[in-house]
């Protein structure tokens, strides 16, 4: 099998020239079915593969997309691989690479991946869940490359960003808490420079001051991104030494519901029984056949391939309508709570 077939073997197979060839690869018009139908056969019979760099210097395209991560670390997380998930299912349907780099604030523009970007080896940038700003570098560097932000926010009519709809969501875990006649809803959340923690924490707090609750501050309790389920534990631990402690949690993370669920059953409660819980995002915490608890879903493929879909329709100039856009969470209802006592 001959790896590096090149068009003027195909084209001396196919007796035509490589202009003819050239085109008909291209799905040109200008070459009649028949001539492009044996070309592309003898393409295929060759396991002939286009060359991206040499194209690129033509057309002035890398085909390739640039994935920008807080930190590598963050590729440990369900979260992170299922969205690069999407993200990868919408190049291999669009015909174009990845590149994964870290993103920080250390960062300078002559080094990797901003190099790439100036070199124009790469065409779009994906930006997941960092909350620095690319704005902080040059416009020589990226204003020639569209840029979607991942779960993030921006006030540029001119950028654009596609989020889970995190208010929603948190919106749908206080009413459902409320409905099940409980007050004293605590919340365990992540370090508030990620946008998406601040708005389910607003959509949560909404529904508070919609039925009159008030906001216990005490009842707010912060983890670390690191390392969420020891986070979710120890400020379970603070919640149940209240002395008014919680009738229900509300962990916005799948680590940091982990964590609540070892300190509750560490200090003999039941779910739901004792306390009531729920979880957010994935849904491993469902598979964990003693505590099956309430979660708020959201699909982290979905996310991935409409933020890719959305970049590359911006590359191909399509008209976008709007530059905010919400994949929809849902609920799913794990547990049925037998009340003892709601506190006020």
């Amino acid at each position: 099998m001959k790896i590096n077939t090149t068009i003027s073997e195909i084209a001396k197979i196919a007796k035509v020239n490589k202009s003819t060839v050239s085109r008909a690869l291209n799905n040109s018009p200008l070459v009649n079915g028949e001539t492009k139908k044996k070309i592309m056969e003898i393409a295929r019979d060759l396991q002939y593969f286009p060359n991206s760099l040499a194209r690129g210097l033509i057309n002035r395209k890398s085909e390739t997309i640039g994935i920008m991560l807080l930190e590598l670390s963050s590729l440990k997380k369900t979260l992170f691989i299922d969205i690069l998930k999407g993200i990868e299912s919408a190049c291999v349907k669009y015909g174009y690479n990845m590149l994964i780099a870290s993103l920080s604030e250390q960062r300078e523009e002559r080094t990797f991946p901003f190099n790439l970007i100036k070199c124009n080896r790469i065409d779009g940038i994906l930006n997941i869940c960092s909350p620095y700003s690319l704005n902080g570098f040059s416009n020589s560097c990226i204003v020639d490359h569209p840029v979607v932000s991942i779960n993030g926010i921006t006030k540029d009519k001119n950028k654009y960003c596609v989020n889970f709809d995190n208010y929603e969501g948190g919106v749908i875990g206080a009413n459902y808490f409320i409905k099940r006649g409980h007050s004293r809803i605590a919340v365990l959340t992540g370090n508030q420079m990620f946008n998406f923690f601040k708005e389910r924490i607003r959509g949560y707090r909404s529904v508070l001051i919609k039925n009159n609750i008030l906001f216990d501050k005490n009842l707010l309790q912060f983890g670390c991104f690191e390392d969420e389920i020891k986070s979710g534990e120890l400020s379970t631990y603070r919640l149940l030494d209240l002395p008014v402690p919680p009738t229900a949690i509300f962990a916005l993370t799948y680590e940091l519901a982990m964590g609540a669920i070892k300190a509750i059953k560490r200090r003999g409660l039941e779910i739901p029984n004792d306390i009531d819980l729920m979880g957010y995002g994935c849904n491993e915490l469902n598979n964990i056949q003693h505590f099956p608890i309430t979660t708020i879903l959201q699909n982290p493929f979905a996310l991935g391939f409409t933020s890719c879909e959305l970049l590359i329709n911006i590359l191909n100039r399509k008209e976008i309508t709007g530059n905010l856009f919400y994949v929809p969470v849902e609920l799913m209802v794990k547990a049925m709570r037998i009340k003892k006592k709601v506190y006020v």
